[in-house]
């Protein structure tokens, strides 16, 4: 009886495990979410509407069905939600998030006293992370909506780079707290040299809402060590599941699931370079975020 005991928890907790973490993290699809990350960087927003930018075809060989670019220009906040058709019928509904670009969105990423807020119940967020997120929501929502509705979505990911990353926690988690997107449908969230969002609350909301979640560093990149983990003014904390790529975008480690493995970047936190250009925050696996920003100007 006792080893029939141990069978069943132990087949109990690899249910768990697969329902949490789905099939795994998949170096294709975190591709596909970057290659998105840079199409968001394209600032021709006819450009993009047009799937004529000169990164879009590495996210799709042919103009996606639905396009939409989300901006709130007196925070120059940008988001794209794009529907993708995949084979045997699988439906992909993107909401995508653009990092840093302006002074003005450095200022925000500074804005870090943490609120308390009812969009992410039991946690206390970034206030500046959530100023900026909550001045798109309105129309994410919507627009995700009225896809899901129309579209029927087979599955839901939500993707962004640096801050853009911060953002895409946020609203992952939301959109799922407000029902916007309903559990009969998988959400995925990777994000790309992501900060940290909030205390330990954020990722014990991440947990109990998104279906599988991976945080993707490159080596000595700062910017998820950011804001620190443990500041004078609030405590921060990383949500699981971090995957730390090595210098050359080679081989990476699938990181335990506390979000702040001591094993993975954490581990070569004391020889990360204090101050300087960090060229590691705009290099993840084959693309340069640089070149997504400045290849597609907004006059094209």
């Amino acid at each position: 009886m006792a080893s029939l005991t141990r069978l069943l928890l132990c087949l109990s907790l690899f249910l768990v495990y697969v329902f949490a973490w789905g099939k795994g993290y998949s170096p294709d699809d975190a591709h596909h979410a970057l290659a998105l990350c840079c199409v968001s960087y394209c600032d021709s927003d006819v450009s993009v509407d047009e799937w004529q930018c000169p990164q879009c075809h590495k996210a799709s060989t042919n103009k996606p069905p639905f396009v939409q670019v989300i901006r709130n220009e007196k925070l120059e906040v940008k988001a794209l939600v794009v529907l993708q058709d995949g084979v045997d019928g699988d439906r992909l509904l993107s909401v995508v998030f653009r990092g840093t670009v302006s002074k003005l969105n450095w200022m925000e990423d500074a804005w870090a006293f943490q609120e308390h807020n009812t969009r992410w119940p039991g946690a206390k967020i970034h206030r500046g992370f959530a100023d900026d997120y909550m001045s798109v929501e309105k129309d994410i929502h919507r627009t995700v909506k009225t896809l899901i509705n129309r579209a029927r979505p087979t599955r839901v990911l939500v993707t962004g780079h640096s801050l853009g990353g911060a953002l895409a926690a946020l609203c992952a988690m939301e959109l799922r707290v407000n029902g916007v997107i309903p559990r009969s449908i998988p959400l995925s969230l990777y994000t790309f040299g992501q900060p940290r969002v909030g205390n330990a609350g954020a990722p014990k909301l991440l947990m109990a809402t998104v279906d599988e979640h991976y945080r993707v560093t490159h080596w000595h990149d700062q910017i998820p060590q950011l804001p620190r983990e443990n500041m004078i003014v609030n405590h921060y904390r990383h949500g699981p599941r971090e995957v730390w790529y090595n210098h050359e975008n080679t081989a990476f480690k699938v990181c335990d699931g506390t979000g702040e493995d001591p094993h993975c970047q954490l581990s070569e936190l004391h020889n990360m370079p204090i101050g300087g250009h960090n060229d590691n925050h705009h290099l993840y696996l084959d693309f340069n975020i640089h070149q997504c920003m400045h290849d597609c100007p907004k006059h094209a």
